[in-house]
């Protein structure tokens, strides 16, 4: 199938200030990370790539391919890797090694988070079928901002989004993304919720089901095997575990998705006439 890829991408450091987690915690959240992935896609290509601590190769193998760099890449107070917003050069790799296999759709994920969905590529495949759109995005896009830790879509838009070899816009990776996907439409001209409602469909965060495991790490226990077991088997609570809601990034009220920021959109935003 040439839509039944997934690229997961992260880093491991030394300390986590975001998640205020050490290395061996970041170690078993990202390994857990793999194990869920491989739970829930088993027949996915899944491709991982990523820098410092090298995870165990029992999860390794769960892979389709590992590009991995052992010296991690450097970072500053706030944790981003410096001069690499949303560390495309990482994101790159995976994607144009999807495109050298012939995979016409990707989907982008972290690996310092979980997506709750069976057969996700499918389940997003679907919907971009049924809106004739070539790209799914999701919460913390906003104005001229494009939310970068998970998004599925044609492979012709994202390899130019995310090249190694785009200049760095912005520091910021939200905008950084953006201005690369703006290059790589070729349109500087449409107001930037139109042109993404010309080429993306939007879904919240909770539809998506992408749940964030770097900063809900104490949270659920230090993931530790019980708590595991639960997630593997859908029997454990996540609702207040995605992406975003436990900084405040994405608001949830009444069983819904808000502006978590002015800047910052929801589906009911982005499909409002």
């Amino acid at each position: 199938m040439s839509f039944n890829c997934i690229v997961s991408q992260v880093h491991i450091p030394d300390w986590d200030v975001q998640g205020n987690i050490n290395a061996e915690q970041k170690l078993n959240l990202v390994q857990f990370g793999i194990k869920h992935l491989r739970h829930k896609n088993p027949n996915a290509f899944i491709i991982l790539t990523g820098h410092g601590y090298r995870p165990n190769n029992s999860f390794l193998d769960l892979c389709d391919h590992v590009y991995w760099n052992s010296a991690c890449e450097s970072l500053n107070q706030h944790g981003y890797v410096d001069g690499m917003p949303a560390q495309f050069k990482y994101v790159s790799i995976g994607i144009e090694y999807a495109r050298a296999k012939g995979f016409k759709r990707v989907l982008k994920t972290r690996g310092d988070s979980i997506i709750l969905w069976d057969k996700a590529p499918f389940i997003y495949d679907g919907i971009l079928e049924t809106t004739r759109k070539q790209l799914l995005i999701t919460q913390q896009t906003g104005e001229e901002r494009m939310g970068d830790c998970f998004m599925y879509g044609d492979i012709d838009l994202l390899g130019p989004t995310w090249h190694s070899d785009n200049p760095v816009h912005n520091a910021d990776g939200l905008q950084n993304t953006a201005i690369n996907f703006r290059n790589t439409v070729k349109d500087h001209t449409t107001s930037w919720l139109q042109l993404l409602r010309k080429y993306c469909t939007f879904s919240d965060i909770d539809k998506m089901k992408g749940v964030c495991l770097r900063w809900n790490y104490h949270r659920l226990d230090g993931l530790n095997p019980r708590i595991q077991e639960q997630i593997l088997n859908d029997a454990y609570d996540l609702s207040e575990c995605y992406w975003g809601v436990a900084n405040g990034w994405n608001v949830r009220r009444s069983g819904k998705m808000h502006l978590s920021a002015p800047y910052l959109w929801s589906e009911d935003f982005f499909n409002a006439v």
